[in-house]
C-alpha cells in the first residue's frame, strides 16, 4: 500500500521548465535576490570578498589595578562581619586581622584586573560608580551593624552588673 503525499508540491527538477522553476516569486528565491545584494551584505557584515575574513568589532575595557583596590577592602569588611558574627567577637579586632595590607592588595587587584576585564559585561561600564558605591555601603553597613551589636551587647553587660552591685 503506497501512501499518498496530499497538498505538497512535488519536487523541482532546476532543468525544467515548468513556469515556477525560476520563478522570482517563491519565498526562497526573493531571500536569495536579497541576501545577494551588495547593499544587503555591507549591512550585514559580509564581506564583499571571499578572501577577507569578517572584524568582530569588539570593545577592550581597560581597568587599571587600582581600581580594583575597593574591592578588596569591601571583601574584608563581609569577611570581618561574617567572622565576627560566627565567632561572637568584636568587628574591630577581627577586621584587623582580615584586612589586607598595601602589599597583598596591589598584588590581588593585578591579578583581579585581567579577570574582571575579561568578563566583566560592557553595557555594565556606565554603572561603575554606582557599582562601586553599592558596595562600599554595602560593606560599611556590615560594620557598622557588627559595631552596633557590640555596643549594644556591652551595655547590657554593664546593665547587668549595675543591678547586681
Amino acid at each position: 500500500m503506497t501512501r499518498h503525499r496530499r497538498n505538497f508540491p512535488k519536487p523541482v527538477d532546476e532543468t525544467s521548465s515548468a513556469p515556477f522553476a525560476a520563478d522570482s516569486g517563491t519565498p526562497q528565491n526573493k531571500y536569495t535576490e536579497a541576501t545577494a545584494s551588495e547593499d544587503f551584505q555591507k549591512k550585514a557584515g559580509v564581506p564583499s570578498d571571499a578572501k577577507e575574513a569578517p572584524v568582530e568589532a569588539k570593545v577592550l575595557i581597560a581597568f587599571k589595578p587600582e581600581d580594583f583596590v575597593f574591592i578588596l577592602d569591601v571583601y574584608a569588611a563581609i569577611l570581618s562581619f561574617i567572622f565576627a558574627s560566627a565567632l561572637k567577637s568584636d568587628f574591630v579586632t577581627v577586621h584587623t586581622v582580615c584586612k589586607f595590607d598595601r602589599e597583598q592588595r596591589q598584588a590581588l587587584a593585578e591579578a583581579l584586573c585581567p579577570v574582571v576585564a575579561k568578563y566583566f559585561p560592557e553595557d555594565w561600564i556606565k554603572y561603575l560608580p554606582e557599582i562601586r558605591l553599592g558596595m562600599m555601603l554595602a560593606a560599611v553597613t556590615g560594620g557598622k551593624f557588627q559595631q552596633v551589636t557590640e555596643v549594644i551587647k556591652q551595655k547590657t553587660i554593664d546593665a547587668e552588673k549595675a543591678k547586681t552591685v
